[in-house]
C-alpha cells in the first residue's frame, strides 16, 4: 500500500468484493477476499464481521451456495461459471464431484479440458488474480494466489503470478521461491524464466541471471525480454563485450526501446566509447517520453568532465521520480552531498511510501528534529499495509534518525522490529554458512596453496575481505589515494570466478581462475596494483593466493560488538546478508567468520595483513605509513587525506568517507550495550570480545 489512505481504499474495495461474491452465493470466494483484507489490516472491523458472519454459515446454506453455482453454470453453459462452481467443489472437499462436473459440463472440449486441469488441482482460475495485479492490488492478489494454492499446489502459471505480484511489492526474495518453484513443474515455462531473472537482477546477482538465460537466449526464437535480462546482466557482472554484442542486435530490433538504449550506452560509456553513448542518447532525447537522464550525465561526466554533468542535471525539470532518485544517488557517488541530499529529501516528500529517498537521506546526513521526515518514517514503520520488504526497510531508517537523535532506547526498539519484519522475508540457517567456513578451511592449507599454486598472470592485486561495516570504505580509499594503486570497487567479478573453485585445490582449478580474472585485475598504464573490495571473498582466499602467488590480502578488523551492531542497523542487502537481522545469528556468523580468518592468517603470514580500525582512526600518521608498508607499498602523503578522494563510492559509507578520518564512531554501541546482551554473550563465550 502507498499509504494509509490507500490501504483503506484497498480493504473498502476488497469488503465491497467480498459481500456482493456472499450475496450472490459464493461464499469460499467472498473468504478469500476477507482473509486478504485480514492479512494486511488485522482489526479491521468489518471485515472481521464479516468473516465471523461467513464462519458460522450452516452446511445447509453452503450447499444451498453451492447450487445456486452449479444452477448458474448449466443455464448460462458459460465456461467461466463451471469453473467458478468446479473450484468450488474442490475448496470444498468435494473432488471426486469437482471430477465428474468437469467431465459432464456442457462446453468445448477445450475448455472441457481446463476444467479438468482445474478439478484435478493441477491448474487455477487466474484472471481475478491477474486483474488485482494491473490494478495495483497485490497484497490482495498475492492473498488470494496463495489461498488458492493449497488447493492448486501444481499450477505453474499460478505460482509465476505469485511471483509477478511479489516483484510488484518490491519482495524479490520472496519471488525467487514461489518462481523457482514454477520453473521446477514446467522447466519450459517461459514467463516464469524471466520474472526470476529479473528477482535475481532485483537481488544484483548478475551471475545468477547469465547462467540462467544464457543458453535459452542463443535461440532462434528468444523472445526480447529475455535477451534484454540477458544484456543488463552482462553489464552488471562487467561481461561489457558480450553486452556490447547483444545491445547492437537489440538496438537493431527494437530501436525505440529506452531500455534497451540505456543498457546500450552505459556498456558504451564503460568501454571508453563515449562519444557513441553521447550520440545515442542526444538522438532519443529528442522523444518527449526520455528518461535516460542519468546515463547522459554519466556520459558528459566520462566526456566533458563534472561540471559539464552537473550544468546538465541542475537543468532538469519536470522528470519522473524513478530518474530523479538515480540522478540523487548518482550525486551521492560523485560526492555531491548537499545536492543529493536536497534531492533525496524532495523525493520523500514526494513519495512518502517509498523507503529509498529516506534510506539515501539518512546515509547522506544526520538527522535533526522536528523533522517531518522522521514523523513519516514512524508512521510507516508501525503500517502493516506496506509491503514487508518496505516497513522493514522503514523500521531500519527511523531507527537511523532515532540514533542520530540520540533517542537510544527508541532506536533499538525500531531496529528489532524492523530487522524481524526483514528477517521473515529469507529462509536462512546460519548453520549452513558455519559448515561452509569449516569446510573452505579444511580444503586449504598452507601446502594445497603451494600445491595448486599458478603464476599465469605474475599480478599482485590486493583483496579487501572481512566483514561489512569495519571501515572496509575507509581502507579502500585510503589506498586508492596511493599513486600506484587502481582500485575496482566491489565488483563481483573476481568473487564470481574463484567462487567456483572455492573447495578444489588443484592446480588446474587455481590456472583457470587466474585466467579468467587476468583482465580484470591487470592495472592500467601507470598503475602497479589493482584492488578489490568485494568483501566476500573472504571465503576464497585460498584460491585467490593460489592463482595470484604474490597478491595480498587485507582485512579491516574493529571491535566485534561494534562491527556487529553496525551491520545489524544498516539495513543491508536482504539476501545477500541473512545473518544480518537477527542478533544470535550474526553473533554465531560472526564466530565462524573470525576462525575463518585467523586461519588465513596462520597459513598466509605477511600476505594476509590485519588492519585495526580503532588505531588507524586514533593514529592514522602513524598508523596509514604502516599499512602501506606491510602491502609493499611506499607511504605516500596522499592516502593521509582520504576525503579528499574524487572517486565514485556507491556503498553504505558514502557520507562517511567524504569526511576527515575521525574516531567518533568507535563507542557509538555502548549506547546499545544492553539490548546487544545476546550477541555479546556469544562473542564473549568465543574469546572475540
Amino acid at each position: 500500500m502507498r499509504d494509509h489512505r490507500q490501504k483503506t481504499t484497498f480493504a473498502e474495495e476488497a469488503l465491497s468484493e467480498a459481500t456482493a461474491l456472499r450475496l450472490s452465493g459464493k461464499a469460499l470466494a467472498a473468504k478469500e477476499r476477507l482473509k486478504a483484507i485480514l492479512a494486511i489490516w488485522p482489526g479491521h472491523e468489518a471485515a472481521n464481521l464479516a468473516m465471523a458472519e461467513l464462519s458460522t454459515t450452516s452446511q445447509s446454506d453452503a450447499q444451498h451456495q453451492l447450487s445456486a453455482l452449479h444452477d448458474t453454470a448449466r443455464k448460462t453453459n458459460d465456461a467461466n461459471a463451471w469453473s467458478q462452481y468446479v473450484v468450488a467443489l474442490r475448496m470444498a472437499g468435494q473432488k471426486n464431484k469437482a471430477r465428474k462436473v468437469a467431465q459432464k459440463a456442457n462446453v468445448t472440449p477445450a475448455q472441457r479440458k481446463a476444467l479438468k486441469q482445474i478439478a484435478e488441482g493441477r491448474s487455477a482460475p487466474i484472471e481475478d488474480i491477474v486483474n488485482l495485479i494491473n490494478k495495483g492490488s497485490n497484497a490482495l492478489a498475492w492473498s488470494l494466489g496463495s489461498e488458492r494454492l493449497k488447493y492448486f499446489p501444481g499450477d505453474h502459471k499460478l505460482l509465476n503470478l505469485l511471483g509477478v505480484a511479489s516483484l510488484a511489492d518490491e519482495n524479490a526474495t520472496r519471488a525467487e521461491t514461489v518462481l523457482r518453484h514454477a520453473l521446477k513443474l514446467a522447466p519450459s515455462y517461459e514467463a516464469a524464466r524471466i520474472n526470476l531473472a529479473f528477482s535475481f537482477l532485483k537481488q544484483n546477482r548478475a551471475f545468477d541471471v547469465i547462467e540462467l538465460l544464457q543458453d535459452i537466449a542463443t535461440h532462434k526464437d528468444a523472445s526480447l525480454d529475455i535477451r534484454v535480462n540477458l544484456a543488463s546482466a552482462y553489464l552488471q557482472a562487467e561481461q561489457l563485450q558480450k553486452a556490447e554484442v547483444l545491445t547492437a542486435t537489440l538496438s537493431a530490433e527494437a530501436p525505440e526501446d529506452s531500455e534497451i538504449m540505456g543498457i546500450r550506452s552505459k556498456t558504451l560509456i564503460a568501454l571508453g566509447r563515449v562519444s557513441e553513448a553521447i550520440s545515442i542518447l542526444n538522438e532519443a532525447s529528442k522523444r518527449e517520453d526520455f528518461a535516460l537522464h542519468d546515463v547522459m550525465a554519466a556520459a558528459l561526466l566520462a566526456a566533458e568532465g563534472r561540471q559539464a554533468a552537473l550544468a546538465y542535471i541542475g537543468k532538469l525539470a519536470d522528470i519522473s521520480e524513478e530518474t530523479d532518485f538515480r540522478t540523487a544517488a548518482m550525486l551521492a557517488e560523485w560526492g555531491e552531498l548537499k545536492a543529493a541530499t536536497a534531492r533525496a529529501r524532495r523525493l520523500a516528500k514526494a513519495s512518502p511510501s517509498n523507503p529509498a529517498p529516506f534510506r539515501l537521506a539518512g546515509l547522506l546526513s544526520k538527522w535533526r528534529r522536528p523533522d517531518e521526515l522522521i514523523d513519516i518514517m514512524a508512521k510507516n514503520s508501525q503500517d502493516p499495509g506496506l509491503p514487508p520488504l518496505k516497513q522493514g526497510t522503514f523500521g531500519l531508517a527511523y531507527a537511523k534518525a532515532l540514533m542520530d537523535c540520540e533517542d537510544h532506547d527508541a532506536a533499538m526498539v525500531a531496529l528489532s522490529k524492523g530487522n524481524a519484519i526483514l528477517r521473515a522475508l529469507v529462509k536462512y540457517s546460519v548453520a549452513d554458512d558455519e559448515r561452509l567456513m569449516e569446510r573452505v578451511a579444511s580444503c586449504w592449507s598452507a601446502q594445497a596453496i603451494e600445491c595448486a599454486a599458478t603464476d599465469l598472470s605474475g599480478l599482485s592485486p590486493i583483496f579487501i575481505v572481512g566483514l561489512p561495516r569495519t571501515g572496509s570504505t575507509l581502507l579502500e580509499t585510503i589506498l586508492s589515494r596511493h599513486p600506484s594503486v587502481e582500485s575496482k570497487g566491489e565488483t563481483p567479478v573476481a568473487f564470481f570466478e574463484a567462487s567456483k573453485a572455492r573447495l578444489t585445490p588443484t592446480p588446474q582449478a587455481t590456472a583457470r581462475v587466474a585466467d579468467a580474472l587476468c583482465s580484470h585485475l591487470e592495472p592500467p598504464a601507470g598503475k602497479r596494483v589493482t584492488t578489490d573490495k568485494l568483501l566476500a571473498n573472504f571465503l576464497n582466499v585460498g584460491v585467490l593466493a593460489a592463482a595470484f602467488p604474490t597478491a595480498r590480502f587485507v582485512s579491516m578488523q574493529r571491535d566485534y560488538r561494534a562491527t556487529c551492531f553496525s551491520i545489524y542497523s544498516a539495513d543491508l542487502w536482504v539476501a545477500g546478508h541473512p545473518y544480518a537481522m537477527n542478533l544470535e545469528e550474526l553473533a554465531l556468523y560472526t564466530v565462524a567468520h573470525h576462525n575463518l580468518m585467523l586461519h588465513w592468517q596462520s597459513i598466509l603470514g605477511p600476505r594476509f595483513v590485519v588492519a585495526h580500525y580503532e588505531k588507524l582512526v586514533v593514529s592514522p600518521e602513524t598508523e596509514i605509513p604502516d599499512l602501506l608498508r606491510k602491502l609493499d607499498l611506499t607511504p605516500h602523503d596522499a592516502c593521509l587525506n582520504p576525503e579528499k578522494s574524487e572517486r565514485h563510492i556507491n556503498t553504505m559509507s558514502v557520507g562517511q568517507a567524504r569526511k576527515p578520518i575521525s574516531s567518533g564512531s568507535i563507542e557509538r554501541w555502548r549506547h546499545y550495550e544492553s539490548a546487544l546482551r545476546p550477541l555479546s554473550r556469544i562473542l564473549e563465550a568465543n574469546g572475540l570480545v
